[in-house]
């Protein structure tokens, strides 16, 4: 029974991770409402999760150790990439650019930056659609454009919310900046379509020879191995 509540603190830990949750929640957020609950993310759950599990291995002496040690693995977990999160990215960074030359043709018509993300939003597919509203009513409701603008610092949007800051701040044209940012998203999104290409090139190779070196053995080796045994008398 001492173990009882430990391991099922664990098997809650991983169902909260594995389990995704429900898809209104993510509405809400985009429409500005509040969630009562809040999903922790795998950061958290490995931080929570080392330290019961060093109890149930080693006891007391192993809680000690996990306590320490999570603060650490926390840091190194939130740094990590699901594939997920990968997929995802890839999917911004190839919408963006047509996103934004919408935007663009938007602006021209004299409409304001905030409004010209709005309309672009309602007509963009997730994932950059959600992320587009979320940032339109962000800057609907901030006190300062600017910031909300940069809060897409460290997303895979941030050169779109550096160019409208830019010219929140500085006055500068926002179309132009908007064509030139669309034309950076297309030289960065062939750059990673080039780096996906040569990363399958390289993790294919030792499947591929896996495959063909029993096939090398059996027609090119073999052969000669029983030849050679023939001639000698076996």
């Amino acid at each position: 029974m001492t173990g009882a509540l430990p391991a099922a603190l664990l098997v809650a830990a991983a169902f909260l991770v594995a389990v995704p949750g429900p898809a209104g929640r993510r509405a809400r957020r985009v429409n500005g409402g509040t969630a009562g609950f809040v999903r922790p993310g795998p950061p958290l759950v490995v931080a929570v999760s080392v330290p019961v599990l060093a109890l149930l291995l080693l006891g007391p002496v192993g809680l000690v150790v996990g306590v320490a040690v999570a603060p650490f693995l926390h840091r190194q977990v939130s740094g990590w990439e699901t594939e997920r999160t990968k997929r995802r990215r890839a999917m911004l960074v190839r919408q963006a650019p047509l996103a934004l030359d919408l935007v663009a043709a938007v602006l021209a018509a004299g409409r304001s930056p905030q409004e010209a993300v709005r309309l672009v939003a309602v007509h963009t597919p997730p994932p950059l659609g959600d992320e587009l509203q979320a940032l339109a009513h962000r800057v609907r409701l901030a006190a300062d454009p600017a910031v909300a603008w940069r809060s897409l610092d460290g997303s895979a949007l941030e050169p779109v919310g550096r160019a409208f800051a830019r010219a929140e701040t500085s006055g500068a044209a926002i179309v132009p900046l908007m064509r030139d940012t669309a034309a950076d998203l297309r030289r960065r999104a062939w750059a990673e379509r080039r780096e996906t290409v040569g990363r399958v090139g390289v993790r294919t190779t030792l499947p591929m020879g896996l495959c063909l070196l029993p096939a090398f053995v059996l027609v090119g080796v073999a052969p000669t191995v029983l030849a050679a045994l023939g001639s000698v008398g076996f």
